[in-house]
């Protein structure tokens, strides 16, 4: 008989967790899940943020070695706004510096793009570069 395999996990879920799924990913710290974090469409602003369910889960989650968070952008195939977009991530980069427990490790970028344009990627290396600035308080921070 052989050695008895081991396989390690990822996974991506958005952040609609009870205390009790929190529970769940703590006790599998071999899977690593990569968190989104999307109070309202992106990082949410007065008057829904700040939302006392995100304050209290966001800290517990950070604390979960297994666990990265990243906060939420639409791109809307690049053709939203790009100061816009890049608000959202200055959003959470502010929040991250002014309590840790409530950063994020990077950014989710969602309806990007699936063709090549010149336009489409100054867009998303302007992302790039704001989460590199923005998140200065991750060693590496994750775009995806």
């Amino acid at each position: 008989m052989g050695a008895p395999i081991h396989s390690v996990t990822n996974s991506h879920v958005p952040l609609l967790l009870s205390p009790i799924d929190i529970r769940s990913i703590a006790q599998h710290p071999d899977v690593q899940f990569l968190v989104i974090i999307n109070p309202n469409s992106g990082p949410g602003a007065a008057p829904w943020w700040p939302n006392a369910d995100y304050v209290r889960e966001i800290p517990r989650l950070n604390a979960l070695p297994n666990v990265k968070t990243l906060g939420y952008i639409c791109a809307t195939y690049c053709k939203r706004s790009l100061d816009a977009a890049l608000d959202d991530i200055d959003t959470y980069g502010a929040r991250g510096r002014k309590d840790a427990r409530q950063g994020v490790d990077g950014i989710f970028v969602d309806e990007t793009v699936n063709l090549y344009s010149d336009e489409a990627k100054r867009w998303l290396d302007a992302v790039d570069l704001k989460v590199a600035h923005s998140l200065d308080y991750v060693k590496s921070p994750i775009v995806c």
